[in-house]
């Protein structure tokens, strides 16, 4: 199982996370066309492959794992961010969780008026 079906299991099963946002509007990859608001999407960005003389260990780090959570309103998308911390905020589906970073919200170029704000994890991922 990759990283990115890992996440989406951990957060269409989070009964935080759909309650703010409903399971068909939660996409691996960017969106490239608009989705209604709430809708989170998420990637992986960066990522590192530990190796030693024998090859590659059981773990891989992604030092960077965006979510992007977009809402009508600030408010709206701050909420869907501390679900989304909540539910990867710790061990789940061989995921460990090292650290989040919430960057500085925009606006969504794909729905006017909405608001996005990234969320940057980083993860120790077992292989």
């Amino acid at each position: 199982m990759t990283v990115e079906e890992k996440v989406q299991a951990v957060l269409i099963a989070d009964g935080g996370v759909t309650a703010l946002v409903s399971a068909s509007s939660i996409k691996v990859g960017l969106v490239g066309q608009a989705l209604a608001p709430p809708y989170i999407s998420h990637f992986p960005v960066v990522n590192d492959e530990n190796r030693t003389h024998e090859g590659r260990v059981k773990l891989q780090e992604w030092k960077s794992y965006q979510v992007d959570c977009v809402a009508m309103s600030y408010s709206g998308a701050r909420a869907i961010v501390v679900a989304v911390i909540a539910a990867l905020g710790s061990y789940r589906s061989g995921i460990t969780t090292t650290s989040a970073r919430q960057g500085p919200y925009a606006n969504d170029p794909l729905n006017t008026g909405a608001f996005k704000i990234p969320v940057l994890f980083d993860f120790a991922d077992v292989l």
